[in-house]
């Protein structure tokens, strides 16, 4: 069909013979695909079946039919006895009809009293569900909806088919229908009834049911398993899936990944603040725009999703993502990852072949003999990929630094300088184009010669703080309420210095420096009506790379910043600017704040109207890092050829200091 060999109408049928009878005909032969299910189908049948034939809606139309008719293929006085075995469907004996206020009602029918228990489980986590998105700002259902459990849904290949949700016109108006297989646990039932009623608030705010969007309604759905149920953790049960298969291209559906890559979801929603707005936004995006318009057009999607395969590498020191547990837990793995060695006094060129919204984790191991190592990434970075990123971990010590290479073409280093004996260096790279199919990149490393005597090194400072607090003793009303504020920061420079004897100082000759800084606080209050949530989230990040011109014989001519100078109360120490950022341009800053109010009606009861969210945002360049408040002071060496300090420095809250671990190692060699 894709092809254009056969017709719509002939693709309906096909398809509908195959899945429902196993006679696949011509061409259609072999095991049924692990992660085909016939929802899409029926939906796309239910869609357009007026355009078809009237032949071929006689035999199309049992199939979206409700099981309550009498002509449905789902009714179980109709004896479709390969169906039947195929489904195991046990008569339902009971209906049972839910309302309650302020909340959608729908009708329950399912096969018998011995499953009591998940009956009310799902009943209760639909009717909760469903207030959660609603109060997110999810329009409202118009009329009930049908829900039909059974005992089990049989599987696709080796898939297990817990639940599905689809469009179909009952008692003569188009209704959202989920279905529901009873054979799980009380928490995956739950799960599953969030996750299928969030597919009716799609279809209830116009998204069309159809094969090239399913990636954005099903990892949706997953994201809103999190959404409604964040204690649970049933949506990480896909994580495995989705670190080992970065490399695969974004829109990706082979395999259940669309299911697993509700971590973009995920990364988005702890970023905005847990509100959901991001995913409600793009669902109205994506019925304008298509799925990949909607999200290749999102503002920053490039910065999106270069930092969101920095949140991927998932392991401390940037170990970004908060859920219960510490989920996930999960590395890059699988394909995810490509393996190289560099070799002593060998050059060699590695193939860096990028799909459409890839992340590939390019790891070479190095050899021990290896006196000095560059990386030509000319050609795989931002100068030539436009959409392209590009971070550097690597391994020195023990210790995992962090550089963002995106814009540089070389990055090299002197392993004769204990700073650079790097033993590991992963190449983080993320392709944002998501309209070319392929891209053709390459990363060469030369591992051959060895690095000129001078003075180089780093220096690295790094804090994280949390604080919450209980509000209820500070609000007039004395409603409960919760304040939680978290922030993390780094900065790494690694210089080549110049030494000034005239003044005893060192002054920076080049400078390849990384700043990260990410604030959150969030205020909730468990209230009717009212103020309910605040949050505010801050980001300050960049990266540059600088050189200035130095005069060797005479450096205190020179314009380039100092880095170091000698202390008045040790000769052999050396005070340290650790906050210089050569080019501050490169800094951006980037601010969120969303407030939540739910309208008050008498007596402060809360009314049916849909609470009101507000966002503003605020984008600056130039912003200065932040730096410990203490002087830093770093020890001469007795030979004289290093510089270094390891301790810490701090900030000042009120009463509180907050520690910062500041690291100051530079050599001469």
């Amino acid at each position: 069909y894709e092809n254009g060999t056969i017709t719509e109408e002939q693709y309906y049928l096909l398809s509908v013979n195959a899945w429902f009878t196993g006679k696949g005909g011509k061409g259609l032969t072999g095991p049924m695909p692990d992660e085909y299910d016939p929802t899409t189908l029926l939906g796309l049948i239910s869609d357009n079946i007026e355009n078809l034939s009237s032949d071929a809606q006689k035999i199309l139309r049992p199939l979206i039919l409700p099981p309550q008719e009498k002509d449905s293929f789902w009714n179980d006085d109709n004896k479709f006895d390969d169906y039947m075995k195929k489904l195991e469907i046990i008569p339902s004996v009971t209906a049972v009809i839910n309302k309650r206020g302020g909340v959608a009602g729908y009708l329950i029918e399912h096969p018998g009293e011995q499953y009591r228990a998940k009956i009310d489980a799902i009943g209760d986590e639909l009717t909760k569900a469903y207030q959660k998105y609603i109060d997110a700002g999810y329009p409202q259902f118009q009329e009930w909806f049908f829900v039909k459990l059974v005992p089990s849904i049989p599987s696709s290949g080796n898939t297990i088919i817990r639940g599905s949700a689809e469009l179909a016109k009952i008692e003569g108006k188009r209704r959202c229908w989920i279905t529901i297989g009873l054979n799980a646990d009380e928490k995956h039932l739950r799960s599953t009834a969030a996750h299928e009623l969030f597919h009716c608030m799609q279809y209830n705010m116009g998204l069309k049911i159809n094969q090239k969007e399913k990636w954005f309604r099903e990892s949706t759905a997953v994201w809103a398993q999190e959404f409604a149920r964040p204690d649970f953790n049933i949506e990480h049960e896909r994580d495995t899936k989705m670190f080992s298969s970065f490399d695969k291209a974004f829109f990706d559906k082979s395999d259940l990944r669309h299911y697993a890559s509700y971590l973009w979801w995920f990364y988005l929603y702890q970023k905005e603040g847990k509100t959901g707005q991001e995913v409600k936004k793009m669902i109205t995006d994506v019925k304008t725009k298509g799925m990949k318009g909607a999200i290749s057009g999102r503002p920053n999607y490039a910065d999106e999703l270069k930092e969101y395969a920095l949140w991927n590498w998932n392991q401390d020191w940037f170990k970004y993502y908060v859920d219960t547990d510490g989920l996930p837990s999960n590395i890059p793995s699988g394909s995810s990852i490509k393996t190289h060695t560099a070799y002593n006094q060998k050059e060699e060129t590695v193939a860096v072949d990028m799909l459409a919204g890839s992340i590939q984790y390019q790891f070479f191991f190095i050899e021990n003999d290896i006196k000095k190592i560059e990386f030509d990434l000319a050609k795989v970075n931002q100068n030539i990929f436009e959409k392209n990123s590009v971070h550097m971990i690597y391994l020195v010590g023990g210790k995992w630094y962090y550089q963002d290479v995106s814009k540089e073409d070389k990055v090299k280093f002197c392993r004769t300088r204990a700073h650079d004996l790097v033993d590991v260096v992963v190449f983080i790279v993320s392709d944002a184009d998501l309209d070319t199919d392929l891209q053709l990149g390459e990363i060469k490393y030369d591992a051959r010669g060895e690095c000129n005597p001078e003075w180089s090194g780093v220096v690295k400072y790094s804090w994280t703080y949390t604080h919450s607090e209980d509000l209820s003793l500070l609000t007039l009303s004395g409603d409960p309420g919760q304040s939680n504020y978290r922030e993390r920061g780094f900065l790494l420079s690694r210089d080549t210095l110049v030494y000034d004897d005239d003044d005893d100082e060192f002054v920076i000759k080049e400078q390849h420096v990384t700043y990260s800084y990410d604030e959150s606080q969030t205020f909730s209050y468990q209230r009717e009506c009212g103020l309910q949530f605040e949050s505010s989230v801050d980001q300050v990040k960049g990266s540059s790379m600088k050189k200035w011109g130095v005069d060797k014989d005479d450096p205190s001519r020179s314009s380039s910043p100092t880095r170091m100078w000698a202390s008045d109360d040790d000769p052999l120490e050396y005070d340290v600017d650790v906050d210089i950022i050569g080019d501050l341009n490169s800094i951006r800053s980037d601010s969120r704040k969303v407030s939540v109010r739910k309208p008050c009606g008498l007596e402060g009861i809360s009314t049916p109207v849909p609470p009101s969210y507000s966002s503003d945002t605020f984008t600056s360049k130039g912003v200065s890092p932040r730096g410990p408040l203490n002087q830093i002071s770093a020890k001469l060496s007795e030979d004289g050829k290093s510089i270094t300090y390891n301790g810490q420095g701090y900030f000042n809250y009120g009463d509180t200091k907050v520690p910062v671990d500041v690291e100051v190692d530079y050599r001469y060699g």
